[in-house]
């Protein structure tokens, strides 16, 4: 499931970056608002399997459940296909947060903390929880102060692709030292 998310991205991002000029995608949103859906699906499922609390894993379903039940509702007040979710996608931000907090406190208190380093989920919470953290208030920033940010809205795009670049640096790590994917030599 995460390499499937990993590929969806990358043909993703690199998809629209060449088709942006193209009249048709233009207005990306409808890609972005289906991207967002099935990244703050996907990713709280994957760490609610590697939660062992009975609870916590009950917790995530919920916040899922509630994501998808605040993208329906949103899509009443914003376009699906000619505007962001933006309400949504700060919820999905939420509980994906949440989500990989609750991974974190459950793989600390069950796991010997020297193997931590050599699990791939580790980083890939590390590289999101960062991103959320970061990018969260941004947009709400964003959002609420657009008309008068005027030159320094080149300060946040530039942020932004900071906060990605560290994102895929944390996770090019993880690859690097998990274990997980190694190929055995027997």
């Amino acid at each position: 499931m995460l390499v499937f998310i990993f590929w969806y991205t990358a043909i993703n991002e690199i998809a629209l970056f060449f088709l942006g000029d193209v009249e048709l995608f233009k207005n990306n949103n409808l890609y972005y608002n289906v991207y967002d859906v099935v990244l703050f699906l996907t990713l709280p499922f994957i760490f609610r399997a590697h939660i062992v609390s009975a609870k916590r894993r009950f917790l995530v379903s919920i916040l899922m459940g509630l994501f998808l039940v605040s993208v329906i509702i949103n899509s009443f007040f914003e376009s699906f296909v000619l505007s962001k979710l933006n309400v949504a996608f700060m919820l999905g931000g939420v509980f994906l947060l949440i989500s990989i907090v609750s991974y974190f406190v459950d793989l600390l208190s069950n796991s010997d903390l020297q193997s931590l380093s050599k699990k791939l989920l580790v980083y890939i919470g590390a590289g999101y929880l960062i991103f959320q953290i970061c990018f969260i208030p941004l947009d709400i920033v964003r959002l609420l102060m657009s008309e008068y940010l005027g030159d320094f809205y080149n300060g946040i795009y530039n942020f932004r692709v900071f906060l990605v670049s560290t994102t895929y640096l944390i996770f090019s790590i993880g690859f690097i030292k998990s274990e997980e994917l190694r190929v055995s030599g027997n």
